[in-house]
């Protein structure tokens, strides 16, 4: 089942979703309890631009694993993209709370409550996510979309570029984001990081 999950997972990470979707599927068929592989397959489902499937699959894991954050946070990334701001607010909300804070679901919540007119509060989320960065690990790129989204964009090629030396796992699947407000900028510094790092086929459209 891990062997097929993770070949699912690189190829979602290179846009054969189509590929990603079956191979997701075989890894979920051949360990159906799997929580996590269940979730990913969801983000897939989404990644792939299959936004009502992606919802109705993880709205499926919560009504089976309520407790487990992940199911609320992609089900708040899919809701978010699908346009439904305030039910993407209460999803991201509810992760917040279930992974006693967990860096990368309090960057979503932050930027959703931005788009969503929460200004201040999304900008003391940030700070608390950089301070909360000098104890724990907390993957650079999660703080690229907030950046992108409040047109910050000396700091978000500053996360963008120390992402890209760290080699962040992370973000290659935020470069594949169906969500348009967090996308690259067509900007020419930002061109030439991607390129440079070879991260230009990452991109979906």
């Amino acid at each position: 089942a891990w062997d097929r999950f993770f070949y699912g997972w690189y190829l979602r990470t290179i846009g054969r979703f189509d590929e990603a979707i079956a191979e997701s599927l075989i890894a979920l068929e051949k360990d159906p309890f799997n929580f996590y592989i269940s979730t990913e397959v969801g983000l897939t489902f989404l990644k792939a631009g299959r936004v009502d499937e992606s919802i109705e699959r993880q709205k499926r894991i919560i009504d089976q694993y309520p407790g487990g954050f992940l199911a609320h946070q992609y089900l708040g990334e899919a809701m978010e993209a699908k346009g439904m701001l305030n039910d993407a607010i209460a999803s991201y909300e509810k992760a917040s709370i279930l992974s006693n804070g967990n860096p990368m679901v309090e960057t979503k919540l932050a930027c959703a409550w931005h788009k969503a007119g929460k200004e201040e509060e999304a900008r003391d989320k940030i700070e608390q996510v950089e301070q909360m960065m000098k104890a724990v690990y907390v993957p650079p790129s999660s703080l690229l979309p907030y950046y992108l989204i409040s047109e910050d964009l000396d700091r978000a090629f500053h996360w963008f570029n120390k992402a890209c030396e760290e080699r962040d796992l992370n973000l290659t699947n935020l470069l594949a984001t169906p969500i348009q407000d967090y996308r690259m900028p067509d900007h020419p510094r930002f061109h030439a990081l991607l390129e440079k790092n070879g991260l230009i086929d990452y991109i979906i459209s």
